[in-house]
C-alpha cells in the first residue's frame, strides 16, 4: 500500500497539499514546498514536526490519503452532470453578452460616424448640464 500511496501523493500533490495543510495544521507553506509530493519527505516532516515514529507517520499519511479518496468519491455522477450544465449555461451566457456588446458597439460607432454634428451637440450640452449641476451644488 505504501507504494500506491506514494504514487498518489507524487501524482496529485498540487491538488492535495492544501488538504494536507488543513489535516496537519502544524505544517507550513515552506514544509509543503519542501515535500514537493515526496512520500518519504512527507513522512520525515511529520516525524520531525509531530514527534511521531516513522510507522506512526506512515499510518497518518495512509489515513489521510484514504480520507482524500473518500472526499473525491462523494462527487457523484449527478453532481458532475449538474456542474457541466452550469458551466455550459455560463459559457452560453458569456457568448450572448459578447454578441450583444459587439452589436451595441457597432450601433454606437455607426451612429457617431453618420451623425457627427448631433453627437458633438449632445456632448456639448451634456458638458453644460454637468457644469450647471456642479455650480448648483456649491
Amino acid at each position: 500500500m505504501t507504494n500506491q500511496v506514494a504514487k498518489i501523493i507524487e501524482g496529485n500533490w498540487d491538488q492535495i497539499k492544501g488538504k494536507a495543510k488543513k489535516y496537519w495544521g502544524q505544517l507550513n507553506n515552506d514544509d509543503l514546498a519542501t515535500i514537493e509530493g515526496s512520500y518519504d519527505t512527507l513522512v520525515g516532516k511529520l516525524t520531525e514536526t509531530y514527534g511521531w515514529t516513522a510507522n506512526e507517520a506512515k499510518l497518518q499519511v495512509n489515513s489521510f490519503i484514504d480520507q482524500v479518496g473518500k472526499l473525491k468519491d462523494k462527487i457523484t455522477d449527478e453532481e458532475h452532470g449538474i456542474a457541466q450544465e452550469v458551466l455550459e449555461t455560463l459559457s452560453n451566457s458569456i457568448d450572448k453578452c459578447h454578441e450583444r456588446l459587439s452589436g451595441i458597439e457597432d450601433t454606437v460607432s455607426s451612429y457617431v460616424k453618420n451623425n457627427p454634428t448631433k453627437v458633438l451637440g449632445i456632448a456639448v450640452l451634456t458638458g453644460f448640464a454637468i457644469a450647471k449641476l456642479l455650480n448648483l451644488s456649491k
